[in-house]
């Protein structure tokens, strides 16, 4: 009875914003969405000339929902699934992109790549939401940008900078259910040339499974304007995460990041340096404590040319990663890459992007990753796009170099003389925006070989490239300013992934996925209601469907003073996001906010 409730519900949202649209053709003060720029690809275009898939989340965006760290923002986002570790909803949080692998999906900060060098996927909980910009999502390979780990799509996070002659401090707390809290201090500030942001955070959790969360985080960024074309910067991030009762495992995340940038009439180049510290610690399993510690200095130089009808850049990026663990020992590896691409003015109409890069790695040798794409407008407001390449995965630390371990019944071991896993991929869609609307149709097909799994030879499960996938769909976009208060967002992909060598659909893949979102703005206040479909998927059995709705209702009750209150799960919908997953009934949450 429920399901048919939702449904019912679902279908008056949608009846209600098409009887809004026709009222809105009368209704002369209407929005218009800002236009569009987005620079994750090494490169600043705007989104109508692009060759890509790519979805931008933006500080305004983030402020309309109750949400604590970078996974809870992705929720929503189109083409995107949340992956859960341990069983349990508040355990480690990884993304899916069109249907990859979450070790698949590459994860930029700032532009520096935070990937676990240990199982090759990040934990984006460990991101709180406050440090944040904005996020672009790129739907389909970047490798041919910046290599490995981004086979199935790239997440690009930009954090939060001072504001030139702006001094402020914003203080938020938030209560919710299941004995939830959290605060945060955000200063921002400026002096001469010098801006800065400094933030502290502390949450904690019971837990709806009672499986405590506790997680403390420091951030601090300076940018320094050297002159009228450059400045330098430095950030820090430390974030400390327990989750278990008490304390079964532990994380510490520790980044530092320099970077120089110039910017000039016909030239751009930019250089960073970064360390990545990360130390895991597991108290959860029977043989005992296990602490993994992984460290990565990174090096990247990116310069950008502007001529008359091509913009071209290049540069190099070299890489040392190393692993002391009480699993993998002490290892260390070196690579190195540099790549170069150029957009193409081929005509008033046509813009052509050639791209490519090249990786020496110690342990598996040379890749090399091409892309090509084009961008026709079709009229001032559409444009028709596609792209091909081919992309590839290094295998992670757990791959290579797991000794024999028991994992249930039969034990596993990694397999040193892995091979990255390598994909061709194709994607070609239509994008119009204009004034109200914006608007994608794409349909995409990754073929991926030499995947990596587990096949049994003398009793034990060893890494193998023995495995072949075919992943393709299509997927229909839409955000529309119905009224100058009133928007939409939808979105619905179909998904086929199929692993070739048995014929059967890849795990947690749902063939169906449909997202609904209505945001309404009035005097000092916003109210969003953000649903979420996922169709029938396997996991060893077959799961039920399910639609999730969040509300959020935010209000200015005076001056620089805001309070939110948030109900997820509003229908209680029970649902498994994987097999034997718990997740949370309905819950809420209150926040206050305050500016000084």
């Amino acid at each position: 009875m429920k399901k048919y409730t939702i449904t019912l519900l679902i279908l008056f949202l949608i009846i209600t914003s098409l009887t809004a649209v026709v009222m809105a053709e009368e209704n002369t003060e209407v929005l218009e969405l800002e236009e569009i720029v987005v620079r994750a690809l090494r490169h600043r275009e705007r989104l109508l000339e692009s060759s890509n898939s790519i979805e931008v989340i933006t500080r305004e965006d983030i402020e309309k929902r109750n949400v604590e760290t970078a996974a809870d923002i992705l929720t929503y986002v189109p083409g995107v699934k949340l992956f859960t570790g341990d069983g349990n909803e508040d355990a480690e949080k990884n993304a899916s992109i069109r249907g990859s692998a979450p070790n698949q999906v590459l994860v930029l900060v700032d532009g520096q790549p935070l990937n676990d060098l240990r199982t090759g996927r990040f934990d984006l909980s460990l991101i709180p939401a406050e440090l944040i910009e904005d996020i672009e999502i790129v739907k389909g390979p970047a490798s041919a940008q910046y290599g490995a780990n981004a086979v199935g799509g790239l997440i690009s996070i930009t954090t939060r900078s001072g504001e030139e002659d702006l001094e402020f401090t914003n203080l938020r707390t938030n209560f919710a259910s299941y004995n939830t809290q959290s605060y945060n201090l955000n200063h921002f500030g400026f002096s001469d040339n010098l801006s800065y942001n400094l933030m502290a955070k502390n949450y904690r959790s019971d837990g709806f499974n009672e499986d405590q969360t506790k997680q403390s985080s420091l951030f601090t960024k300076f940018d320094y304007k050297l002159d009228n074309h450059s400045q330098i910067g430095a950030s820090l991030r430390y974030t400390d995460t327990d989750r278990g009762d008490p304390r079964d495992r532990n994380y510490e995340d520790l980044n530092l990041n320099f970077n120089w940038d110039l910017n000039q009439e016909a030239m751009e180049q930019s250089l960073k340096l970064s360390y990545h510290e990360h130390t895991y610690t597991d108290d959860s399993g029977r043989s005992g404590r296990r602490i993994h510690e992984t460290d990565k200095i990174y090096l990247d130089f990116n310069r950008r040319n502007y001529y008359d009808n091509h913009n071209l850049s290049y540069g190099f990026n070299i890489a040392r990663s190393s692993i002391d663990s009480d699993t993998y020992d002490q290892r260390s590896n070196v690579e190195g890459a540099v790549f170069v691409q150029d957009n193409w003015q081929f005509n008033d109409k046509t813009r052509i992007h050639i791209s490519g890069r090249y990786d020496i790695h110690d342990e598996f040798g040379s890749e090399f990753s091409p892309k090509v794409g084009i961008n026709y407008l079709l009229n001032p407001n559409l444009s028709f796009f596609a792209s091909a390449g081919e992309a590839f995965r290094a295998p992670d630390y757990a791959e290579l170099y797991l000794p024999e371990t028991r994992m249930g019944t039969i034990p596993v071991e990694g397999n040193p003389d892995l091979d990255p896993e390598r994909s061709r991929n194709y994607e070609t869609g239509l994008r119009y925006i204009e004034g109200r609307t914006r608007a994608e149709l794409n349909l995409f097909r990754r073929e991926v070989e030499d995947l990596i799994d587990r096949e049994l030879v003398d009793d034990v499960r060893i890494q193998q490239n023995i495995g072949e996938a075919t992943i393709q769909g299509g997927e229909v976009v839409l955000a529309y300013a119905i009224t100058a208060d009133l928007s939409l967002d939808l979105s619905y992909m179909y998904l086929d992934a199929v692993d070739e060598e048995s014929g059967e659909k890849l795990p947690l893949r749902p063939e169906h996925s449909f997202n609904l979102a209505f945001d309404y703005s009035g005097d000092n206040f916003n109210l969003r209601l953000d649903n979420k479909y996922l169709g029938e998927r396997e996991d060893g059995e077959v799961l039920d469907s399910y639609i999730v709705s969040d509300l959020t209702l935010s209000r200015e009750v005076f001056r620089d003073t805001e309070f939110k209150l948030s109900i997820n799960n509003l229908f209680d919908e029970e649902y498994e996001s994987s097999a034997g997953t718990e997740t949370a009934g309905r819950n809420y949450g209150f926040e206050i906010s305050r500016r000084f």
